[in-house]
């Protein structure tokens, strides 16, 4: 039996995509971020069965609300490379372009973000977790241990290791460099792409948690009036590289 299942893993992997024309339209890719690995399927695939696959490549989901699913199909990847085009034009008119935020947009891929927070045991529980996928995809798999990120109207781009039940109150007194004369509430992205803006009057009353990978952006304006903190933003949350 456990030949047998090596032999399908296999096949399921590496049969060649373009048999027939009925295949190529319906095979799976699945790219690892930061990563050269590849994974094709043959033919369409459930989240769950891609997943299990990737782990007998020791792929392992050990942070779910870092792990992410970004498509690369062309029609995505043509709206990500205008909407980045689009902010990176805008900072050139605000005279942002000099600035290590604009290098940073500049050199960062970006995807549309498909399916967030994956966890394996409630993808194979929930059949509205379990879609079936065909085309290509990034998989971006993050670690617990990954540092927080901080951008946006700063000195510089800068991560900050994360510690446990790390607040925004805590850091924002400890990292003084970063935060010195902050005129604006700084925006919270989640991992998993979910937004929180946090206020000044409550950051010591109120508890805004910073789980590892989120991205702490303060803004150049007052982000609810600000079309230009809010286009970054969007882009921020469809970056499709782990940290």
């Amino acid at each position: 039996m456990f030949r047998l299942t090596i032999a399908f893993f296999f096949i399921l992997v590496n049969l060649p995509l373009y048999a027939s024309e009925q295949v190529k339209d319906d095979y799976l890719t699945l790219k690892l971020s930061n990563s050269s690995q590849e994974f094709k399927f043959s033919s369409s695939t459930r989240l769950h069965q891609a997943l299990t696959a990737l782990e007998k490549h020791n792929v392992y989901i050990t942070y779910p609300l870092s792990t992410t699913l970004f498509s690369l199909n062309p029609s995505d990847v043509e709206q990500a490379r205008l909407s980045k085009e689009r902010v990176l034009d805008l900072m050139k008119e605000y005279k942002l372009n000099k600035t290590e935020l604009f290098n940073f947009i500049q050199r960062s891929g970006t995807s549309k973000r498909v399916i967030s927070n994956i966890d394996l045991d409630t993808v194979r529980l929930n059949k509205k977790n379990n879609p079936l996928l065909k085309g290509k995809y990034i998989l971006s798999v993050g670690e617990r241990g990954i540092p927080l990120l901080v951008l946006g109207n700063t000195p510089k781009v800068a991560t900050i290791p994360t510690e446990e039940n790390m607040s925004l109150s805590s850091l924002l007194n400890d990292e003084t460099s970063l935060f010195k004369n902050l005129e604006h509430a700084p925006v919270l992205i989640y991992p998993d792409g979910k937004l929180t803006q946090s206020h000044i009057g409550n950051w010591k009353t109120k508890s805004y948690s910073l789980p590892p990978g989120t991205i702490i952006y303060i803004p150049f304006y007052k982000f609810e009036k600000s079309p230009l903190d809010k286009a970054i933003v969007e882009l921020l949350i469809n970056m499709n590289t782990a940290l």
